[in-house]
This record gives structure tokens, sequence and C-alpha cells, in this order.
């Protein structure tokens, strides 16, 4: 885990902490510096925030075993808990980005101030199934390697997915299936998301607010770039606020 204490010593302390949930794989690399950046500004904004990586990635113990929704959810209970904890800090809220969000919403975390979710996955075979597409092509094209290549098992775009993984990933859908106990609840949708968005029906208690930031997640092109999205992390910013 990486612990941002509040900075900003011109704003008394919000006595709120923040628990940020990335994505998985590639999508989880790009968001790397823009979740570092966000996590400094929510900092300085007076918020305690706690970023980690989930069991069997990054930083954390544990190998392909560990790849699962079921071990990921048990990961995201842990760190709230622990963050719980901190000093001070009195209300807890949640950030997941893109499959994070949908992991938190597995969890069933109780007694949540705002939740906000970027970008979830909405359907998860189409989700896996355009990972799929981009490794497909990535490794039958010559635009990066000189020849082609074998497809692999249980690897896509350079990360493991385990069948275990996969099924999990499958079975996602967005909204969740059953009630998140949050006080907030705001759904973030970018530029790439918004027409699949927009079959969705959210529900009332949704707060949807949609950005121009383009991050095309499902477009290989950008499948290892980082992205800036400062549209976001403002509104992300404001709904932990309170002012949207």
């Amino acid at each position: 885990n990486v612990y941002y204490p509040h900075v900003n010593q011109s704003l008394a302390a919000k006595k709120h902490a923040v628990v940020i949930a990335t994505s998985y794989g590639h999508e989880a690399t790009r968001a790397f510096r823009n979740l570092q950046q966000l996590a400094v500004q929510l900092a300085q904004a007076g918020f305690d925030v706690v970023r980690f990586d989930y069991a069997g990635t990054g930083d954390s113990d544990g190998g392909i075993e560990r790849l699962s929704f079921r071990q990921w959810t048990n990961d995201v209970r842990s760190v709230v808990d622990a963050s719980r904890l901190l000093p001070n800090v009195e209300r807890i809220s949640l950030l997941g980005v893109r499959l994070g969000a949908n992991v938190i919403a597995s969890a069933e975390i109780p007694h949540v101030e705002h939740f906000v979710a970027w970008d979830p996955v909405l359907k998860g075979a189409a989700y896996v199934d355009g990972i799929k597409n981009m490794h497909a092509e990535e490794t039958s094209g010559l635009n990066r390697y000189l020849r082609v290549r074998d497809l692999g098992r249980e690897e896509m775009l350079g990360y493991p997915w385990p069948y275990t993984l996969e099924c999990d990933a499958i079975a996602m859908a967005w909204p969740p299936k059953h009630s998140v106990d949050a006080k907030h609840k705001a759904w973030i949708v970018t530029d790439s998301e918004r027409s699949e968005m927009a079959r969705i029906q959210p529900g009332a208690d949704w707060n949807v607010r949609s950005n121009a930031d383009e991050i095309y997640w499902n477009c290989l092109m950008y499948a290892n770039s980082a992205f800036a999205s400062p549209n976001t992390s403002r509104t992300i910013i404001q709904l932990l606020n309170g002012e949207g």
C-alpha cells in the first residue's frame, strides 16, 4: 500500500480517507502515473489517500494463483479496514477505475461516504473480447515484432490472465447487481466510453458525469501509453468535496 497523508496545512484535515482501486494488466499500467498524480492532488486538497496493488500484482505478494476477483475483493476490504484506523479518519470514500470499480462494487463494503466509479466495465464478455482482440492484433501484426508470434495461453498484452480470472471478468456487469452502501454514488464516463454508456440505465441514485478526456481504453494504439485526464481529476475532487 502507498499512503498519502493530507499535506495542505492551510486546510483543516477533512478526517476523510480515499481508497483508490486501479484496474488490471495494461490498463493499470496506463493509469499508474495518472492515479499517482491524483493521489497527490487529493492529499493537497486535505484528504488522506491510500493506493494499493491487488494480490499477485505490482509490489504485492503472491503469484498467478492469487489473480481472482474473490481475492481482490478481500484485498479491498482489508485496505478499507486498515484505512479506517488511520489517525483522525472518520469517513471513507472509494474510487474505482475500470475493473477496479467492479471489484469495489463486488466487495460490498459498508458505511461508505462516496463511491466514484470511473469508466467501470459495463459488460464483462465484451471487455475480455476487446483485450483478446488487441492481443491478437499485437502478436499477429508486424508493426512491433519481426515475425508473427504465438498467441500463447493465459496471457493478454503481456499480463497473465488465468482462466479463473477471465471467467471472473466475463461475469462482470454494470450497474452492480446489488446495492452499494454509499451515501453518494457517482459514475464518471469519459468520451471513449460514452456510446456504450448511452445504452445503460444507471438508476436514479447514480450521479452520472461525462468528461471530455479521451483515454481510448479499447484502442491498441494507446495500449502501452500513459494518459492525462485533467477534467476527470477535477471532477473526482469536486465530487469528494460534495460539490457536484
